[in-house]
């Protein structure tokens, strides 16, 4: 019997079930084109949402730093290792070094001020002479309780400075220097009180070499206070030695080279310098002494 042909065995096969047809690709699952991406939430708010809160934890330790202890400052205790000092420092000084946000123009005073206050409390507590004689300083003014929360000779100063704003809102620069001094006397590691008292002081020609001391206090403790630097520099015009007041308006332009005041002052000196002969023949140095002789 002939074998049969290739239409026959096909009709004699079994007919094999069909393919089932692939399962359906879920949109979700498909790459989306860019111009197809569904609209996601604008980061722009939560990014603002964010730096928002960053300002606001550095106005909050600035604001800190005007009340508390070194210790508070950094998050530690009294008793605290030289090794956790250094390292709460070295972490905040990751956040806040002013070279890590130079995108943010109007946050750089405010960290400048932030670190050059956390570097003063790192290098007091770190050095152990430093140290103890911060202790014991703090501890005779009795302007701190370690380790706690805020006490009532704390709250006098911020007493005596509401008062001390309020008289130099008035003028009354004499009221202002009473108040002041307490201020000074009770925590005399604020570099505010320092710098506003020197300018109280330098209202009365008889006191401005106190208004020296205390401005020059000021600087020490807060390296970047570009306002107390042009009211040293204002001072030492006002006393007739305006070469002095040139190294001030130079720091505040190292500082802040945008800093409007501190140009034209430091324009105006310079410019004197360079006139310094007057017509009647006289030198600078006796035109500075005649100036001098009538403030």
């Amino acid at each position: 019997m002939p074998a049969p042909t290739g239409t026959a065995q096909s009709a004699a096969r079994p007919a094999s079930p069909a393919t089932p047809p692939p399962p359906p690709i879920l949109v979700a699952e498909q790459p989306a084109s860019v111009g197809e991406t569904e609209p996601q939430p604008a980061p722009v708010a939560e990014d603002a949402l964010d730096a928002k809160k960053f300002e606001e934890e550095i106005r909050a330790l600035l604001d800190l730093a005007g009340k508390a202890t070194y210790y508070q400052l950094l998050g530690v205790g009294a008793t605290s290792p030289p090794e956790q000092i250094k390292e709460n420092f070295h972490r905040m000084a990751r956040k806040f070094h002013p070279d890590r946000h130079m995108g943010h123009s109007e946050w750089l005073d405010l960290l400048q001020d932030l670190m050059a206050r956390l570097t003063i409390a790192y290098k007091t507590l770190l050095d152990e002479p430093k140290r103890v004689a911060y202790d014991k300083q703090i501890a005779a003014a009795g302007a701190f309780t370690l380790g706690q929360d805020k006490t009532e000779s704390e709250e006098t100063v911020d007493e005596c400075l509401t008062r001390a704003k309020q008289a130099l809102r008035a003028r009354n620069f004499a009221g202002s220097i009473l108040w002041l001094r307490k201020c000074v006397e009770i925590a005399p590691d604020v570099a505010k009180h320092h710098a506003m008292l020197g300018r109280s002081l330098a209202a009365f020609p008889q006191y401005r070499q106190d208004a020296v001391r205390h401005f020059s206090l000021a600087i020490e403790l807060d390296p970047w206070n570009t306002s107390a630097y042009f009211q040293f520099g204002e001072l030492y015009e006002a006393m007739g030695l305006p070469w002095r007041a040139v190294p001030h308006y130079r720091r505040i332009l190292e500082i802040d080279p945008e800093h409007g005041k501190a140009i034209e002052r430091l324009a105006a000196l310079e410019n004197e310098t360079v006139s310094a002969k007057p017509k009647s023949g006289q030198s600078f140095l006796a035109r500075m002494l005649h100036r001098k002789s009538h403030i």
